[in-house]
């Protein structure tokens, strides 16, 4: 059966909220309010053991978190028995990173909703795990759920701090990784020539 679109409701809401407080893109927040299409899950797949062993305490530090960013991850919390959690496909990868992350879609065809131009989905990793360089034609906008650092071609590597805001143009190299604690982000692909949702 469809899924209840109210707790979706309730994270868009709330990513927007997130976002306008940081004076962030106001094209983003035009499209966090288009409207959605609920999309007909049979079922959701099994949680991963990686994503049991690593969720909550990913998303443990956001205790200290500005309340803003508190009410994301709960809204996240309680979308996850829902979601469908898979590895991305790398021949490429090493090891450490293909046995160490997962994703899931939140927003866009292999997710709960449908929205026009907007892919919102999560990466967990486990602790010290590089998520390889790549690159993609949609611009990429992420929320740091919990510590982590990032790299761009532009810039070495730093860290955003937890609820820090980075953001990557269309095609431009970036890569993320985790430290001694497991990591999570939300990130939105959006551009309308690029994104197929």
């Amino acid at each position: 059966m469809p899924l209840d679109p109210i707790p979706v409701q309730g994270l868009l809401r709330e990513i927007a909220e997130y976002l306008e407080s940081h004076k962030k893109s106001s094209y983003i927040l035009e499209l966090l309010g288009r409207p959605y299409t609920p999309i007909h899950i049979n079922e959701p797949s099994a949680t991963p053991p990686l994503v049991h062993k690593y969720f909550d305490i990913a998303t443990a530090n956001a205790t200290f978190a500005e309340p803003e960013l508190q009410k994301i991850i709960a809204n996240i919390e309680e979308l996850t028995p829902q979601l469908r959690w898979y590895k991305r496909v790398d021949d490429e990868s090493s090891a450490e990173f293909s046995n160490g992350h997962f994703n899931s879609i939140i927003v866009g065809q292999s997710g709960l909703i449908s929205i026009d131009g907007l892919l919102i989905g999560l990466t967990l990793m486990a602790p010290e795990v590089t998520f390889p360089i790549h690159r993609h034609p949609p611009e990429e906008l992420y929320i740091s759920l919990s510590l982590g650092d990032w790299w761009r071609e532009d810039q070495e590597w730093w860290s955003p701090g937890l609820g820090g805001i980075v953001y990557n143009s269309g095609n431009q190299l970036h890569s993320m990784r985790s430290g001694p604690e497991p990591h999570l982000s939300l990130w939105m692909l959006f551009g309308e020539a690029h994104v197929s949702t």
